[in-house]
């Protein structure tokens, strides 16, 4: 009797290791996935614009934004698409009024090109900072938009 109740402890000790094991894998697993996700930055969609405010030419922007945004998944690395990107949101927000929406896009972008600040041009860099006094002047804070400006 106490060899069948020793041999149900180690069963039950080794059942218990295998699955601590599968448990841990799998959670390693999950951390790998979640920092892939946390990298990975979400453009912002554009918004239908009425079909009175110049909808033909819309139609080509959102073309040439669908464009941007798959080469912008095929390498997140390429700032000049983020450039890009953010004048397009700027345009928008020209154009459609959605200020709100479109600044917020643009700043959006504009914040995750300086996090790769180092990796920019000057050139970019320049372009980066120069969008982002622009929207900020729009938004009339313009103290910030000096202080961008003079950078």
């Amino acid at each position: 009797m106490k060899n069948l109740s020793l041999t149900k402890i180690i069963t039950d000790y080794f059942m218990f290791l295998i699955i601590a094991a599968l448990l841990f894998s799998c959670s390693e697993n999950k951390e790998e996935k979640d920092k892939t996700v946390t990298n990975t930055y979400t453009l912002t969609e554009l918004l239908e614009r009425d079909k009175d405010l110049s909808y033909d030419e819309f139609i080509k922007l959102k073309a040439k934004y669908e464009n941007l945004k798959l080469q912008y998944l095929k390498d997140n690395s390429n700032y000049e698409t983020l450039l890009k990107l953010t004048e397009i949101y700027i345009y928008e927000a020209r154009v459609s009024g959605e200020h709100p929406y479109y600044h917020q896009a643009a700043l959006k972008t504009i914040a995750e090109l300086l996090k790769n600040e180092k990796n920019l041009t000057k050139d970019q860099k320049f372009t980066t900072l120069f969008y982002k006094a622009t929207v900020q002047l729009s938004q009339h804070n313009f103290t910030e938009a000096l202080i961008t400006g003079n950078k």
